[in-house]
């Protein structure tokens, strides 16, 4: 039991943290920073989501707490456009500030769209490409 325990473990990590995996990779390709696009993947597959509290309410939003384990195409998306708004803001905003605040607005603007947009849209587009 112990041993086939212990390859089991080791066989679904990688799976498990896939959205992390993909994310870097995703960045790199989209031209993106990469430790971004890991914590896009990071945020996606944090043990907290479906806990105790199976949604938020945001600004009237009644938003959903999935774990994207095991998911891809949600973080491709996901990356997709932390990658634009990463751009955009290097181009909008001053030197001066753009090392802090580029970084912190792309995560949270694409975290927030990951959760109520992105990921529901796409769990549906993998089911119908799955099935």
């Amino acid at each position: 039991k112990g041993f086939s325990a212990m390859i089991q473990l080791m066989s679904a990590a990688p799976f498990m943290f896939l959205p992390v995996l993909v994310g870097i990779s995703a960045a790199k390709r989209f031209g993106a920073n990469q430790f971004l696009g890991a914590a896009i993947g990071m945020i996606m597959t944090t043990p907290d989501l479906g806990g105790k509290e199976a949604f938020w309410d945001i600004l009237g939003f009644h938003v959903t707490q999935t774990n994207y384990a095991y998911q891809v195409i949600p973080v491709l998306v996901a990356v997709w456009l932390l990658a634009n708004l990463e751009k955009f803001f290097h181009k909008k905003l001053p030197s001066a500030v753009d090392f802090t605040f580029t970084p912190l607005l792309s995560v949270m603007i694409t975290g927030f769209l990951t959760f109520t947009v992105i990921c529901p849209v796409m769990l549906v587009v993998s089911d119908a490409i799955t099935n």
